[in-house]
C-alpha cells in the first residue's frame, strides 16, 4: 500500500506487553490444554476429527513445544507449516521432540527441485512429513524439475506424505490461463485419477478439499464444497 506503520505509543506498548505475558501465563497454566480439549469435544460431537492444526502459537522453540501438544490434545498428527528448507531443518526436530509431526505445505517449492533435493529436506527429521498441494505441484509445472506426475510423487514419498490438498487448475503451459484455479472438473489437473490411485494404493493418506477457485456471486463456499465433495465422491465410486 506505500503507507508507512505507525510508531506505537508508551500505552500501546505497555498494552501489547501486558498482553504478551498474560497470554504466556495461560499458556504454561496446564488446565489451558482442558479447554482445548474442550474444542475437540465441540469437533469430535459433531462427527469431525481433526488430523492436522494449521496454527502455531509463535516461532520460538517454547511456542511451537506448546503448539505440538496443542496438536496432541486436538488429536491431531502435528501442525502445518510453509515449507523451506530451513523450516525443515527447525520445525521437524522439535515436533519430533513431541511426539508430532512438521507437516510442510508446498506452493511452488518443487518447480526448481528435484527428487534427491526434497528427500534430503525431509531427512532432516523423520518427524518431516509432506502436506502435498497437489494443485500448486501441476500448476507450477514438474516437468523441468522432479519430472514426476502426480501420481508418480504420491509413489516416491507415500511414506512421507501426511495429507493431501485438492484442487482443480490449469497447468503451467496452459496459453490461456497459466496456473489457474478452476471449478472442478474444469481445470487440467488429474483429480479423478489422483483420487483413486491414493484410494487403491495409499488409503491412509487424507485428501483434504481446498476451494481456492472464485465462488459464483449466487453460491457460496458451503454450497460449492459440497460440490467438491460430491466431485470427488463420485470419482470414488
Amino acid at each position: 500500500s506505500g503507507r508507512q506503520r505507525r510508531e506505537l505509543t508508551e500505552e500501546e506498548k505497555a498494552a501489547q506487553a501486558k498482553y504478551e505475558e498474560d497470554l504466556k501465563v495461560f499458556r504454561e497454566d496446564p488446565s489451558t490444554m482442558d479447554k482445548w480439549a474442550d474444542v475437540r469435544k465441540k469437533f469430535n460431537d459433531a462427527g469431525i476429527s481433526i488430523h492436522e492444526l494449521k496454527w502455531t502459537a509463535g516461532d520460538s522453540d517454547e511456542q511451537l513445544g506448546y503448539t505440538c501438544e496443542v496438536a496432541k490434545v486436538l488429536g491431531a498428527g502435528g501442525f502445518t507449516i510453509e515449507g523451506s528448507e530451513e523450516a525443515f531443518k527447525r520445525y521437524g526436530t522439535i515436533a519430533e521432540r513431541h511426539g508430532v509431526y512438521a507437516i510442510f505445505h508446498n506452493h511452488g517449492q518443487y518447480a526448481n527441485m528435484t527428487v534427491e533435493e526434497i528427500q534430503v529436506w525431509l531427512d532432516y527429521s523423520p518427524a518431516n512429513m509432506l502436506e502435498f498441494d497437489m494443485g500448486h505441484y501441476f500448476g507450477f509445472g514438474y516437468d523441468n524439475s522432479t519430472k514426476l506426475t502426480i501420481n508418480q510423487f504420491i509413489d516416491r514419498f507415500h511414506d512421507r506424505i501426511f495429507n493431501i490438498h485438492i484442487k482443480d487448475k490449469t497447468s503451467l503451459y496452459n496459453e490461456h490461463a497459466s496456473n489457474q484455479n478452476q471449478v472442478w472438473g474444469q481445470g487440467e489437473t488429474p483429480l479423478r485419477e489422483m483420487l483413486q490411485h491414493v484410494r487403491d494404493n495409499y488409503p491412509h493418506i487424507h485428501c483434504d478439499i481446498e476451494l481456492e477457485y472464485r465462488i459464483p456471486a449466487w453460491s457460496d463456499s458451503i454450497k460449492e464444497t459440497a460440490n467438491c465433495v460430491r466431485f470427488a465422491r463420485e470419482a470414488l465410486i
